[in-house]
């Protein structure tokens, strides 16, 4: 077994390459494959004794916990290919739950094992597109960060106003994971790919609805909005459940998904996201499409709208939370209007595939709602905005069934 000082002079070699930014695929692999760099950052991760609960502690408030979890994190964006990034894996999920069961928990380090695994992700992506190849993410973290999400808020929303701000930032950063890595798989699906890419994009789909996920989200929106009025943690939150309840929706407007690291190029036109039908019948359109698609699961996508639907019907003030977003109109701060546009996108996309949830947007006003975004976008400036919300507006008059069109007095 290498030394401690072996160790110790592995991590070095690490921090030098992580924390100036410059690993290579073939430095990483020769870290991976060395004998010492992940034997030392794997025992770097490894807690305490669960009886020595003052250690556990004192462990997990270190501010070398922290820079051991930024180095897996840059050495895991170097993964693919590589069966030692496995181990290393799930020790960075095992520090989580550490943290997670610790009293209090220690929520700081759960957000910190989650951006370990979203920046890797986001740095695997980000090469793999200058290639043209879209890589969605790693296996299993996804079912990690919809654990966080779900082992802190699912059943608690009702109390989830007086959460610290660390609860807050921990599902800020899960849903913002989970939501960059939806969008890939989106894109996947989207495109038509095939082979390992659709692969992982459809299990990525199919693991949000196995995990509840819309059901997750729902309930961290209907407990951060309760809070955001007094904490911008809870804001960043709601915000943050929204992309993801957008993501899950399908290929979202570029709008939406701008900063998501690793999606394919798209031209600058944003039309065709709401307008489709002119380009996918035109002759270059049909001939490139002609051998895509051919192995995929075509009803997956509708499943998991219709299952978004279905959650946010069980959830009015998720429904209220999403209306008050869209009805609020374009935000003048540009870091603001992805949400706007997302918010818009859940109610174009869901309603179409629920007629429960048509009838709960009715409810809840949503007609003037809607109008009152379409509006606002229109006099904004915005016309995919405006276009968005009557488009969501035509979904929901659709759905409603019959004899129901008349429940809220609106129309």
């Amino acid at each position: 077994a290498p030394g401690v000082d072996a160790l110790s002079a592995s991590l070095e070699r690490l921090a030098v390459s992580v924390e100036g930014g410059a690993l290579s695929a073939e430095e990483a692999a020769a870290l991976y494959n060395d004998g010492h760099t992940v034997t030392a950052l794997t025992a770097s991760l490894k807690a305490p004794a669960a009886a020595d609960v003052a250690g556990r502690n004192r462990w997990l408030a270190s501010p070398a916990l922290g820079r051991t979890l930024r180095l897996a994190g840059g050495l895991l964006a170097h993964y693919e290919g590589q069966t030692p990034a496995v181990g290393l894996q799930k020790s960075v999920v095992e520090v989580a739950a550490v943290a997670a069961g610790a009293q209090p928990p220690a929520l700081d380090v759960v957000q910190a094992a989650v951006e370990c695994f979203r920046g890797a992700e986001a740095a695997h992506a980000k090469d793999k597109a200058a290639s043209g190849y879209t890589a969605v993410g790693m296996d299993d973290a996804f079912v990690f960060y919809c654990g966080v999400l779900g082992r802190k808020y699912a059943g608690a929303a009702a109390g989830a106003g007086t959460a610290p701000p660390s609860h807050w930032r921990a599902a800020t950063s899960a849903a913002s994971a989970a939501a960059e890595a939806l969008a890939r798989a989106q894109a996947c699906v989207a495109a038509g790919m095939r082979g390992p890419a659709l692969r992982q994009a459809e299990q990525t789909l199919s693991s949000a609805l196995e995990q509840r996920l819309p059901q997750i989200l729902c309930e961290v929106m209907e407990g951060a909005k309760a809070a955001a009025g007094a904490s911008p943690d809870a804001a960043a939150a709601h915000a943050a459940a929204i992309r993801a309840l957008s993501a899950l929706c399908g290929a979202a407007p570029r709008a939406v998904t701008a900063a998501v690291p690793g999606l394919p190029a798209v031209p600058a036109t944003t039309a065709a996201t709401h307008f489709p039908l002119p380009a996918a019948l035109s002759p270059r359109h049909v001939s490139e499409q002609a051998d895509k698609g051919q192995d995929a699961d075509r009803l997956l996508p509708d499943t998991v709208r219709r299952n978004v639907g279905e959650a946010l019907a069980s959830a009015p003030r998720a429904v209220a939370a999403l209306l008050d977003t869209a009805r609020a109109g374009l935000p003048a701060a540009a870091a603001q209007q992805p949400v706007w546009h997302a918010a818009l996108h859940v109610l174009m996309q869901a309603p179409r595939h629920s007629a429960p949830l048509c009838s709960a947007v009715v409810a809840a006003g949503g007609a003037d709602a809607l109008l009152a975004a379409a509006t606002a976008a229109r006099e904004g400036g915005s016309g995919q905005g405006a276009a968005a919300a009557l488009l969501a507006l035509r979904a929901v008059v659709e759905g409603v069934p019959p004899g129901r069109a008349g429940a809220s007095g609106t129309f």
